[in-house]
């Protein structure tokens, strides 16, 4: 049958409001935890490096600087034969990264709550996880790359007034989030500006019906319409 390309505008996603509830149990203890929510098909050495970097700046600054990277995998992580390995290879090189690896959809939400604010990862960046750093009230840095897997971090920071937080080249991108360690007075402006954002109206509540008008129009438009009365 003949077939007809759809583009969709933006990101091509449909918001969807987080199932967790809020648990305003946010930790404010003198160490600034980051959170990196990343898949195991995200993590790459490029990008562990830049964590290193951002080690060595901070330190470089303030020796006496408590920061953590925290790791949230999926349990389904353990079933990758070489994450052992890995992890060893990445607590050698960041000793101050915390790696979560057994907590479900609930508990990752209550406990990434109580942190400061979220990195994304590069060259294939986050979505879902972002949106849900931006509920729990963290802020997130993130570099942009030239496709659409490495711009939805900028276009989310965009449409909460926090393009600040979005940087071309990596330099940019160590030094605003050694900054944000750094800085309490400036993590304490961004989580403020971040909780004074109706959210709902910011990221879920979309004018255009981009992806319901295009499953609508392949519906309409399948040569085997009888298709439409599965599940009638």
């Amino acid at each position: 049958y003949a077939e007809t390309m759809v583009l969709l505008p933006g990101l091509a996603q449909e918001p969807a409001w987080p199932t967790a509830e809020r648990k305003h149990n946010y930790k404010d203890d003198g160490i600034v935890r980051v959170n990196c929510v990343w898949g195991p098909d995200k993590y790459n050495y490029t990008l562990l490096t830049i964590l290193a970097e951002i080690n060595n700046v901070v330190w470089g600054e303030n020796k006496e600087s408590k920061h953590e990277f925290h790791f949230f995998c999926s349990p389904g992580v353990n079933r990758y034969a070489a994450v052992p390995s890995f992890i060893a290879n990445v607590t050698a090189m960041l000793p101050n990264v915390v790696v979560h690896a057994e907590q479900e959809y609930y508990d990752y939400m209550e406990n990434a709550e109580q942190h400061d604010f979220s990195m994304n990862s590069f060259p294939f960046g986050c979505y879902n996880v972002l949106v849900e750093s931006l509920y729990m009230g963290l802020p997130f840095t993130t570099l942009v790359g030239d496709r659409f897997y490495n711009r939805a971090g900028m276009w989310l920071n965009e449409q909460i007034g926090m393009p600040y937080n979005n940087f071309d080249n990596p330099r940019e991108w160590i030094n605003a989030t050694a900054k944000l360690i750094l800085d309490p007075d400036e993590l304490k402006r961004q989580r403020e500006h971040l909780a004074s954002i109706d959210l709902k109206d910011s990221l879920f509540r979309l004018e255009d019906q981009h992806f319901l008008e295009a499953v609508k129009y392949m519906i309409d438009n399948h040569p085997f319409t009888e298709t439409k009365l599965i599940g009638v």
